[in-house]
């Protein structure tokens, strides 16, 4: 209820100041990181909403609890009698400004052991990628050769989110994978990226009626994310292709680009 009330009155911040030394105290500490976490997991989705507006004042705050949450945080990861915090404490890692949680969130993303949790390894492997991290590579490129479908496609987003021009081969392979989902969410990983080569690739996909509508529609995205007016022709053909999908992609690429002729 002392949760529900600061919350109400918009001081979630100053209770998060108080409950955090007590997650570091000896004795009950346990249950004090739950409450933590509890109040991390309301604070933290309007906090990183203010920062992304460039609020200076919350990038500072999101970037403090990186630092001292690091370490309650990851005790939680680590611990599997808690799947429920597990996976809130995911999902917090993802937000924190702290590139030093991609390294253990990328381990639970990589376990192959039996009877792993796979919706816990898709929540850690896309909380790695919002961190950004380039030394996330070698596991990502690895992730995206696995035999799961789902997490090749969280692997393609997060070697999009690293925007490293080392993961541009691995995402040009995804390109030509078997599953739709995979193609799709590479397409748009590739416009994050930045690559020109790859992004030549994915602009000869959305004019190819040959793919399904939605790979060419996130292909169309992957253009408009890339914010390079030299796709404006493709994408302008794109919007006549008969296809409602792939014409509310171009439009919103378009859109994106923010070039007059188009």
């Amino acid at each position: 209820k002392a949760i529900d009330l600061e919350e109400y009155l918009g001081t979630l911040g100053d209770l998060e100041r108080e409950v955090a030394p007590l997650t570091l105290a000896s004795g009950e500490r346990p249950i004090y990181r739950r409450n933590w976490i509890d109040i991390l997991a309301r604070h933290l989705p309007p906090l990183v909403a203010r920062a992304r507006t460039g609020d200076v004042t919350a990038h500072a705050e999101l970037h403090q609890l990186g630092e001292h949450g690091l370490r309650p945080l990851l005790e939680t990861l680590g611990d599997p009698t808690e799947p429920r915090q597990q996976h809130t404490a995911i999902r917090i890692l993802g937000l924190v400004d702290n590139r030093g949680a991609a390294a253990p969130l990328l381990r639970i993303a990589a376990e192959a052991a039996e009877g792993r949790d796979v919706e816990l390894r898709l929540e850690a492997l896309f909380a790695a990628g919002r961190l950004g991290d380039p030394r996330s590579l070698t596991t990502l490129v690895r992730l995206a050769r696995h035999p799961d479908r789902d997490l090749r496609a969280a692997a393609a987003w997060a070697l999009g989110e690293t925007t490293d021009l080392r993961a541009a081969p691995t995402l040009a392979a995804l390109l030509d994978d078997d599953q739709v989902l995979v193609r799709a969410i590479a397409c748009m990983a590739s416009g994050r990226l930045g690559d020109r080569k790859t992004l030549e690739r994915v602009q000869t996909m959305v004019r190819n009626a040959e793919h399904p509508s939605i790979v060419r529609a996130a292909c169309a995205v992957g253009l408009g994310i890339a914010e390079d007016v030299v796709h404006g022709p493709a994408l302008t053909v794109a919007l006549e292709s008969g296809s409602d999908e792939v014409t509310r992609g171009a439009a919103w690429a378009l859109g994106r680009l923010g070039d007059r002729a188009a």
